[in-house]
């Protein structure tokens, strides 16, 4: 009688079969590790095939596009065509300015012949106005704006570099010799409104913001002149109200004139009672 079953070996059957999932564990393992193994070794060669290219052919596409522009930089410019200058559209003006947060580019003048040193100024102009470099911009512009004196544009933009370094009498005048060669410049009168207003003189910011506005009542500083305009008017009706005082007297004085005046020289008639009828005797 068999009491412990469990005690018993087991079948060859079965430990045959044991045997067989052992062996094909073992198998996939090395399977998994060869593969593994295979990835790696195909993923390093590409790294170094790409290594070895950048190595090898980078430095050859660097020295052609290096001789490229030797070649481009050699080579002879092409014939332009000979236009008169009537015949070159004038270029659009950029709108805003400094004042209209933004900086505005610089439009493009013919150059006089014979004034190389005008086109080197007008240059640094362009190149320190875009960068915001104002002391350097109000410098060159004003070189190149004595190289071309009747360029309204070259002396708004000392204006405004002036103006943006804080110096309001250059930016003033530099404003106004804008509006002198170009009566049309709002940004002009933007900036001698503003530089009026700054150093105290109320009257003469409120005629430069009345002129922007006729000129541009839709403009970039339209908002800000109606401000000035309006933050002017009370000062004209306390300047009159002090005035009133005075006249009200006058007027009272006048009025009340006729009740104080001296009687006049005739006296008037003095009253005597209606005769009585005479009465029938009885």
């Amino acid at each position: 009688m068999d009491v412990f079953p469990s005690m018993r070996s087991p079948p060859e059957a079965v430990r045959a079969s044991l045997e067989a999932v052992r062996a094909a564990q073992l198998a996939a393992r090395v399977r998994a590790r060869r593969e593994m193994w295979q990835a790696r070794a195909v993923v390093g060669s590409v790294a170094a095939v790409v290594a070895i290219a950048g190595l090898v052919v980078w430095p050859r596409i660097h020295a052609a596009r290096a001789a490229r522009a030797a070649r481009a930089v050699t080579a002879p410019a092409p014939a332009r065509l000979v236009t008169s200058p009537d015949s070159v559209p004038a270029p659009a003006p950029a709108p805003g300015g400094l004042l209209a947060a933004g900086v505005a580019d610089l439009p493009a003048t013919k150059e006089a012949p014979g004034t190389a040193a005008g086109a080197a100024a007008f240059d640094a102009c362009r190149d320190s106005y875009q960068a915001k470099r104002w002391r350097a911009a109000a410098a060159a512009c004003a070189a190149a704006s004595a190289a071309r004196p009747d360029d309204a544009k070259l002396a708004l933009r000392v204006a405004e570099a002036e103006y943006a370094r804080d110096d309001l009498t250059e930016a003033r005048t530099w404003a106004q010799r804008t509006l002198a060669l170009d009566a049309k410049q709002a940004d002009a009168l933007a900036i001698l409104g503003r530089s009026e207003q700054r150093t105290g003189h109320g009257e003469a910011a409120a005629r430069a913001f009345r002129r922007y506005l006729a000129l541009a009542p839709r403009g970039w500083h339209a908002s800000e002149a109606r401000a000035v305009l309006r933050a002017e008017r009370p000062a004209r009706p306390a300047v009159q109200s002090a005035a009133r005082p005075g006249q009200s007297r006058e007027r009272d004085d006048s009025a009340t004139a006729p009740a104080v005046a001296a009687p006049s020289s005739t006296a008037p008639a003095t009253f005597s009672p209606p005769a009585l009828a005479p009465q029938p005797a009885p």
